[in-house]
This record gives C-alpha cells, sequence and structure tokens, in this order.
C-alpha cells in the first residue's frame, strides 16, 4: 500500500440503523434447514454448517428462488447489505435486489468478497427482496436494510 486518501465534507451523516433485524422473512422455498429468518437475525457469520445460512430447494423453485424482508413500515432506506455463503460463494452471481418492486441492483459475483453493500438513492420501501432466476439456490447469511429511521 503507497497512499490512502480519504475525502468527505467533514459532516456527519445520519446515525443509520438495521431495519430488517428480526423482521419477517419469507422465501420461495426451504432445504436443508436454511430457514428464511436466518437472513434477519443479526449473526454475521458466513459458514453453513455454523448454521446461519437460508437455503431454498431448486426442485421446487425451478429457476427462480426469491427472499424477501418485510419491514413492517414504509422506512427510509440509504443502503442495502447483504453477506453472502462462504462455501458456493459464485451462486449469488446475478441475484437481484428489489426495494418493494423497484428493482435497485444486480449483484455480480467477485471471488473473496462476503458482503455486499448497495447504496440505493435513498429510498422509502416497506420490503427488501432478492431473486435469483438461474436455478441455483439462494443462500443468504444476512440481509440488512440501513434506514436513519424514519417512516413515510
Amino acid at each position: 500500500l503507497a497512499q490512502v486518501e480519504v475525502f468527505g465534507t467533514g459532516e456527519q451523516g445520519p446515525q443509520l440503523k438495521n431495519v430488517a433485524l428480526l423482521k419477517s422473512c419469507f422465501q420461495s422455498s426451504v432445504t436443508c434447514g436454511g430457514e428464511a429468518n436466518r437472513a434477519v437475525n443479526g449473526k454475521e457469520y458466513n459458514i453453513y454448517d455454523l448454521g446461519n445460512t437460508t437455503h431454498t430447494c431448486p426442485k421446487v423453485d425451478g429457476k427462480r428462488a426469491w427472499l424477501y424482508v418485510d419491514l413492517g413500515a414504509r422506512y427510509r432506506i440509504y443502503e442495502i447489505n447483504i453477506l453472502n455463503r462462504a462455501e458456493c460463494a459464485e451462486r449469488i452471481n446475478g441475484a437481484q435486489v428489489f426495494i418493494d418492486a423497484r428493482h435497485v441492483h444486480t449483484i455480480k459475483y467477485t471471488p473473496g468478497v462476503w458482503w455486499y453493500h448497495i447504496p440505493v438513492q435513498v429510498q422509502h420501501g416497506g420490503r427488501i427482496g432478492v431473486t435469483l432466476n438461474t436455478g441455483a439456490p439462494l443462500s443468504l447469511c444476512e440481509v440488512m436494510a440501513m434506514s436513519d429511521g424514519s417512516t413515510q
């Protein structure tokens, strides 16, 4: 490392919190014990055998696996953070991320990257969704919706 530069205004932005934590979570199917609520339990480890990963079943879902978090209110969302599974990490490639029905990002798998931080230009929404249309299982370890807590 030769040089690091940090730029900013010096002003502190809003304090953000994860409004998806422990909220109702649903997915297209379940196999291998990979219940949907594992994605919102606040545990930030991504090894499947530690019991913190969701897992859908391709035999049931065909090519379309999905998971969504019901936030319980329409929050002002600044960023969505997704922790990917360590093993079989490439499965996340092409996953689409939504706030309500609005597509906000398509994940491009990057080897060695576990966290995907998705800035969303401050949008209001009551549901975070992730879909995967490749035929692979959807296996996520944490889904966070970062908000200042204000609702619409």
